[in-house]
């Protein structure tokens, strides 16, 4: 492989692992917030058959 092409190599891997951590590190922060599902559920039970 040429020059440019590890070079090339290399920025397009910073760039994928540096959004990769951003987002990670956005999710992981964002789970302080309550996130519990309610305890009752609606279903739609007019179709029954």
């Amino acid at each position: 492989m040429t020059t440019v092409g590890w070079i090339f190599m290399a920025i397009s891997w910073s760039v994928i692992l540096c959004l990769v951590t951003f987002c990670f590190t956005k999710v992981i922060r964002n789970r302080k917030v309550n996130t519990q599902a309610p305890l009752e559920l609606e279903f739609d039970d007019t179709n029954k058959g």
